[in-house]
């Protein structure tokens, strides 16, 4: 027997349909070591809800939509305030975004330069900081809400979100027209028009390619404000556990308003600003696919990101090395305050 503890490896195989597994090293103080395999979702079994998409395509109405519903994102206190650019909420948590920033940026990137070689080799760093959001999440939640976890910058990790949820996810997928997207990101982050388009590509591309052949909830938000009624079915099937009533069901459809759908992209303009293959992925994304298939970032996504992480090169480097102990330290007292809440929950 003897003490042990169990070192977690995530490990994906293939034979046929993708499988994805969690695996275990157990050790024990008596030098015995096992190998064994477990669950997809980690032993945790409660419902989860994980909102995922490209910046600027409607995840907070989406997010804010599902809370009015029953969802559970975190107490106002825990999650990221209104902003001029975003008035009714984000319904981000403010650790999960510091996690998955600080996550970004050991891996030489952010949310606007992914680093996407980097995120290919570190699999079990992604998947380990996604396993303390989830289980954090799970662990807060009230009785009778479903947590929601919901960060643009997650869809750069979606290969750990299926990883660890495996074929039982519950994932609702944010589409918008690129143009809507990158003219949204030039007014709020002052993201020049070419590289947001690369950005709306790469977050697509990787979701796609990361959650292919499940059956992923697909939402627009000008479909949703067009035919509500297709907006009731999602957030139904969506929370589905909960079993709405009407009146939540209609509370869901009214925080969607018309407002929140600006800077709209317009097909006749297409062939200006976008390339083939932004096209060709807007226009099958725009149909709401329910199973997802695999995509390809194009040469010209990379090289748009390539050269711009060059040119900003040394102005992240020095940023970096003026801040990068603070960002350490706020990060590890995040995580000593959840460790703390975790030791005074009462049992059950």
């Amino acid at each position: 027997m003897g003490i042990g503890f169990d070192f977690i490896w995530p490990w994906s195989k293939s034979r046929g349909a993708t499988r994805y597994h969690i695996y275990f090293l157990r050790c024990s103080f008596c030098g015995r070591f096992s190998f064994h395999r477990g669950e997809p979702m980690l032993g945790l079994v409660d419902p989860l809800v994980v909102v995922l998409g490209m910046h600027r395509s409607g995840t907070s109405a989406l997010a804010g939509s599902l809370c009015q519903a029953g969802a559970w994102a975190g107490e106002a206190a825990d999650l990221y305030g209104p902003t001029v650019a975003n008035a009714s909420g984000y319904f981000e948590r403010i650790d999960t975004m510091a996690a998955v920033e600080a996550l970004l940026e050991r891996l030489g990137g952010s949310w606007d330069l992914p680093p996407l070689d980097a995120l290919d080799g570190a699999m079990f760093s992604v998947d380990a900081a996604l396993a303390g959001i989830f289980a954090a999440m799970r662990a807060a939640a009230p009785e009778g809400r479903i947590p929601l976890v919901k960060d643009p910058r997650l869809t750069l990790l979606s290969g750990g979100v299926r990883r660890l949820l495996g074929d039982r996810l519950t994932v609702a997928l944010c589409v918008r027209h690129p143009l809507s997207v990158a003219r949204s990101l030039a007014r709020t982050e002052r993201v020049p028009l070419h590289h947001g388009l690369a950005l709306w590509e790469t977050y697509n591309a990787v979701a796609c390619t990361a959650l292919a052949g499940l059956p992923v909830r697909m939402f627009s938000l000008e479909h949703a404000l067009t035919h509500p009624q297709d907006h009731r079915r999602l957030v139904a099937d969506v929370l589905a556990p909960l079993d709405l009533t009407e009146a939540r069901l209609d509370a869901a459809v009214v925080h969607l308003r018309h407002e929140l759908d600006h800077e709209r992209g317009h097909e006749h303009e297409e062939k200006q600003w976008l390339t083939l293959a932004q096209r060709d992925l807007w226009h099958w994304l725009r149909g709401l696919p329910s199973i997802l298939e695999p995509v390809q970032i194009s040469p010209v996504a990379r090289e748009v990101l390539s050269t711009a992480r060059q040119a900003t090169a040394p102005a992240v480097a020095a940023a970096r090395a003026e801040t990068g102990h603070v960002t350490k330290r706020l990060h590890d007292l995040m995580l000593e305050f959840e460790r703390v809440k975790t030791k005074e929950q009462p049992e059950a």
